[in-house]
Order: structure tokens, then sequence, then C-alpha cells
């Protein structure tokens, strides 16, 4: 996890779930929005857990159901570091 830190925002998946979750998603708004989609990655996370990793590595939301693209979208753009980016 440390390859995104201070570079992107992470949703992480169940494995199986990991397509299925981009697929609801604009290229657009996941680019715009720094994000990046990862399986996973090790036993820090519970296997059935969906979570949205801040920028800064803190966990911002999880859900045991797949997250809803504007949900995440409305989340990010309230964060203080995205309010930044978007004054750019």
């Amino acid at each position: 996890m440390d390859q995104y830190l201070w570079k992107n925002r992470v949703i992480i998946t169940p494995h199986l779930s990991l397509e299925a979750q981009k697929k609801v998603f604009n290229a657009e708004e996941v680019k715009d929005r720094d994000l990046v989609f990862i399986a996973t990655p090790n036993q820090n996370y519970d296997k059935k857990t969906f979570y949205l990793i801040g920028k800064d590595g803190g966990i911002k939301a999880r859900s045991q159901s797949p997250f809803e693209s504007s949900y995440i979208y409305r989340l990010i753009d309230s964060m203080p570091m995205r309010q930044a980016e978007m004054k750019k």
C-alpha cells in the first residue's frame, strides 16, 4: 500500500468483486480523483469488506457491499485534500 500513499485514493475490494466494482465507476471521474482499485491486499483487511483508503493511508469508508460511485465521489469531494485539489 505504500506505493499509493500521498498519490492515490484506493478502493479495496474482495478479490472476486474487483472487476464488478470497477464497472460502476466512470473512468474520467476515477482519473480526476486519483482512484485506483485493488483486490484485498493482505490479512490487515477483512476479505469480505470494501474499503476506501485516503491519500494519507487512512480508512475513509468501509462497507459489506460494493460502493455506489456517487457516494464515493461525494465523500472524496468533501475531503479537505480534494477541496484543495479542485481549487488548483
